[in-house]
């Protein structure tokens, strides 16, 4: 059974399920799978032994990928390793994948692969022209981020896991992004400070929770125009907060982000 994120399980399907749990046939083994374990009904639940698998850490998908390049003799020069790693999103098999398609098409660096597929670690580009008050590189780093993805969603989505980084960063914390991607953050989020980037993160979040908009890339410009007032120089650097109050520890901005 896979449980559906957005709907659960039908009644249909609960009373279905719950009978072959309580009625097995001989030596079965039952495997649900969801990515919202709280949309288990909780009588069958208690018939579970749940085991949670986590998104691997960027590092350790590039480690594999050099271990099969060895093991295979493909060519391929390590910050591709570990742009391929990175993109995979913690998915060792889709990093696998991507790793057998660059390979079989000759493709040994990663300005090789960028020019195939036009990846790009576009986003902390975008923060920064925003930042500086400049539009027109804003601007222009957002038509040619939609020109190579096809995708205002995909843009705005990974806008937004940059700003994460960024105030984590910020607030003392650790990333996934390493090399040239994690300098580019923690210049950002020492310049920006973690209300600047606070306050870019509610407008992307407004975008994504909100705005039900048909044209998504007139959206999305809408919300970088806003963004760029918040991480410009005439945001306050320092967050107004009231008498008593205390910074949050990262462990707890961390968790507020991950149920984000």
């Amino acid at each position: 059974y896979i449980i559906d994120e957005a709907h659960g399980l039908s009644a249909a399907a609960f009373e279905s399920l719950l009978k072959t749990l309580e009625e097995p046939t001989p030596g079965a083994v039952f495997i649900l799978i969801t990515t919202r374990f709280s949309a288990v009904p909780e009588t069958v639940r208690s018939r579970l032994s749940p085991f949670r698998f986590d998104p691997l850490p960027p590092a350790v998908i590039r480690d594999r990928l050099a271990h099969v390049c060895q093991a295979e003799g493909f060519e391929a020069e390590p910050a591709l390793l570990t742009a391929i790693a990175e993109s995979a999103r913690g998915a060792m098999r889709d990093g696998l994948v991507r790793l057998d398609q660059v390979t079989s098409a000759g493709v040994t660096s990663l300005d090789m692969w960028r020019e195939l597929t036009g990846e790009t670690d576009f986003a902390p580009a975008l923060v920064a022209a925003a930042a500086a008050g400049d539009p027109a590189t804003m601007y222009g780093v957002m038509d040619r981020a939609l020109s190579s993805y096809g995708d205002a969603g995909h843009v705005a989505r990974e806008l937004t896991l940059c700003l994460r980084d960024l105030l984590v960063l910020s607030c003392g914390g650790e990333v996934a992004a390493q090399g040239d991607a994690l300098a580019a953050r923690q210049g950002l989020a020492e310049s920006l400070g973690a209300a600047r980037v606070s306050a870019a993160m509610g407008v992307l979040w407004d975008l994504q929770t909100r705005v039900r908009a048909d044209d998504r890339e007139t959206a999305l410009t809408l919300a970088l125009e806003a963004l760029s007032r918040r991480v410009g120089p005439g945001y306050p650097a320092a967050p107004i907060a009231p008498a008593g109050s205390r910074p949050a520890p990262i462990d707890e901005v961390r968790s507020i982000l991950g149920a984000v």
